[in-house]
C-alpha cells in the first residue's frame, strides 16, 4: 500500500475542527437531497411526456369514433372511458411528484445554506478591536468564502480624479476579479479577519465585503411548498415553545369549517435537516373538537417525501369532505 502523506494531515485538521461532525452530517444531507432532486426531475419529465401522449390519444379517440359504424359506438366509448381513467390516475401521480419536486428543492436549498453558514465570515464591524488587513501571498480562490459580495471600486482618472463604483457580484465573479488583479504588477490582494478582501494598486482600489448569507429554510417551509402544489394554503402557529402548521378547509356543504393541524414532534420550525419525526396531521372542527387523525407517511421517508405524502393525504381528505381548495381537478 502506497503511503499518502496528506492523510495524516487531513485527519489532524479534522480532529481540530469542532464542526467536523456537523460538516459531515450536512454533506450527507446535501448528497441525499441532490440525488433525490435528480430522480424526481427525471420522473417529472417522464410524466409530462406521458401526459402529452395521453392528451393526444384522447383527441384521436374522440375524432376517430365518429368514423366507425354506429354498431361499434359502445366499444369506442368504453375505450375512451378506460383511457380517461388511466389519464386521471396519471395526473394524480403527476400531482404528487410535482409536490415532491417543490419540497425537495426547498430541502436542498436549506441544507446548502446551513453548510454555508458554517463558513460564514463575521459581518463587518464585529470583533473586539480593529485588525489590519493581511497580504495574501500567494492569493488562492479559497480565500473568497462568501457566496456574494458588495464591491466598491475606486479608480483614478487623470482628468476627473478618483471615481467610485458600487456593484454586487457572486463568488464566481469575485474570484475572477481577484485572480485577474493578483496577476498584475504592483497590485496586491489583502484580506482581514472579517472576510473582507481588498485590491490595492496605484490606479485602482477594490473592497469586497461579504453579503450576509440567507437564513436556511425550516421543515415547515418544505411542507408549505408541498401543500401549495396541491392548492392548499398553510400558516405557521406557535405557543409555549410548540409550533404547528394550520390548513383551513372551508366546507360550504357543512355548517362548520374544518382545520388541519400539522406538526413533527410538537414542532414545525426546526431547520430542514433537523426533521427527524414524521409529520402528524389531525383534523379539528371550528370549535376545537377533534374529528380525525390522518395517516402518516411511510417510515423512513425523507422530509420532502414526508411533506409531499402529507399534502396528498390532506388534499384527498379535503376532496372527500367537499372542502374548497385551489387544487385542479384531475
Amino acid at each position: 500500500m502506497t503511503f499518502n502523506p496528506c492523510v495524516p494531515l487531513v485527519d489532524s485538521l479534522r480532529a481540530n475542527d469542532p464542526l467536523a461532525h456537523e460538516r459531515d452530517r450536512l454533506a450527507a444531507a446535501v448528497e441525499v437531497a441532490r440525488t433525490q432532486r435528480v430522480d424526481v426531475s427525471q420522473h417529472l419529465d417522464l410524466l409530462n411526456q406521458e401526459l402529452a401522449v395521453a392528451a393526444r390519444t384522447a383527441g384521436e379517440l374522440s375524432a376517430f369514433s365518429k368514423l366507425y359504424p354506429p354498431t361499434q359506438l359502445q366499444v369506442r366509448e368504453t375505450r375512451s372511458e378506460q383511457h380517461a381513467l388511466r389519464t386521471g390516475e396519471l395526473r394524480l401521480v403527476h400531482e404528487y411528484v410535482s409536490a415532491l419536486s417543490a419540497a425537495v428543492d426547498i430541502q436542498l436549498r436549506s441544507v446548502l445554506l446551513e453548510r454555508a453558514w458554517l463558513d460564514r465570515p463575521a459581518p463587518e464591524g464585529e470583533g473586539d478591536t480593529p485588525q489590519a488587513a493581511q497580504l495574501l501571498m500567494p492569493f488562492t480562490l479559497q480565500q473568497a468564502k462568501s457566496r456574494r459580495y458588495n464591491v466598491t471600486a475606486r479608480s483614478f482618472d487623470p482628468r476627473a480624479g478618483w471615481q467610485e463604483t458600487n456593484i454586487r457580484v457572486d463568488r464566481g465573479r469575485a474570484c475572477s476579479l481577484l485572480k485577474a488583479w493578483a496577476n498584475q504588477d504592483q497590485a496586491f490582494v489583502l484580506h482581514d479577519p472579517y472576510g473582507r478582501l481588498y485590491v490595492a494598486s496605484p490606479t485602482c482600489q477594490l473592497t469586497l465585503v461579504p453579503r450576509d448569507i440567507a437564513r436556511p429554510n425550516t421543515e415547515g417551509d418544505v411542507l408549505l411548498a408541498a401543500l401549495e402544489a396541491y392548492g392548499l394554503r398553510g400558516r405557521v402557529h406557535g405557543e409555549r415553545g410548540c409550533t404547528w402548521i394550520v390548513v383551513e378547509l372551508p366546507c360550504p356543504e357543512s355548517s362548520d369549517d374544518l382545520q388541519v393541524r400539522i406538526s413533527s414532534g410538537e414542532h414545525a420550525d426546526r431547520l430542514a435537516s433537523a426533521h427527524n419525526d414524521l409529520w402528524g396531521a389531525s383534523v379539528y372542527a371550528a370549535d376545537g373538537e377533534h374529528i380525525a387523525t390522518l395517516p402518516p407517511a411511510r417510515a423512513g421517508a425523507t422530509l420532502a417525501e414526508d411533506s409531499a405524502s402529507t399534502a396528498r393525504t390532506i388534499a384527498e381528505y379535503a376532496g372527500n369532505v367537499g372542502a374548497i381548495t385551489t387544487r385542479l381537478a384531475p
